[in-house]
């Protein structure tokens, strides 16, 4: 638990930071705000941990989010426009208020912080001093009465905020030992595509179109 000190005065932690993403999880504590603030100008977020809300964000923090984990606990995350050197966990009273006269009782629950290269969160993951590379996801059917390996529907239920497209970026990508190949990705335009590689031949693609804000399914 972070609990502020006595005294008018800023209360928060603090960490290096060389990357593009950071996230936390923080429950309310007796205070319901925290900010993130990286160190330079124009970089911090304010999260309301009792409505579970986004407060003010500046200009250099992007693709900002507030997810329910249950039991009062939010992932609070966000991603920079250029890296920095410091990351800092502010508790704050209201959105845009960290300096106040702590009470040496309340404060806000924190735990998971971490930072990513690149500009999308990931799920956690513990590490223990050093860095962790995550290993790729991967689901394989080898058998089914269902759906077989030569056939089937290829589903993406997406909720798309604040999107930002630094590049291709795949979303999904499916292939079969016969050599078929399928991939629904982010163009370096901001356009959703997919392309299709019959018997491991390129086939052509599909222009989906311009990526909405909210959820999309295709």
């Amino acid at each position: 638990k972070l609990i502020p000190t006595v005294g008018v005065n800023t209360h928060y932690i603090l960490d290096s930071m060389e990357d593009n993403c950071f996230s936390f999880y923080a429950k309310a504590g007796g205070l319901n705000w925290v900010m993130f603030y990286s160190g330079v100008v124009n970089s911090n977020a304010y999260f309301d941990l009792q409505n579970g809300v986004v407060g003010s964000a500046a200009a250099d923090v992007i693709t900002t989010g507030i997810e329910d984990m249950g039991d009062g606990w939010y992932r609070c995350y966000g991603a920079l426009t250029t890296n920095s050197s410091s990351f800092n966990i502010y508790v704050a009273t209201a959105d845009g208020t960290t300096s106040f006269n702590g009470d040496g009782v309340n404060g806000i629950y924190l735990t998971g912080c971490q930072l990513e290269t690149g500009r999308r969160h990931t799920s956690y993951i513990p590490t223990n001093g050093s860095t962790v590379t995550r290993i790729i996801d991967a689901a394989v059917l080898t058998s089914s009465t269902i759906l077989e390996d030569t056939e089937g529907v290829l589903f993406l239920d997406l909720n798309v905020t604040n999107f930002t497209s630094t590049g291709i970026e795949s979303l999904v990508s499916v292939k079969s030992t016969s050599g078929n190949f399928m991939s629904i990705y982010f163009t370096a335009i901001g356009l959703l595509g997919c392309d299709l590689y019959p018997n491991g031949g390129y086939a052509g693609n599909i222009a989906i179109g311009a990526v909405p804000t909210g959820r999309i399914k295709v």
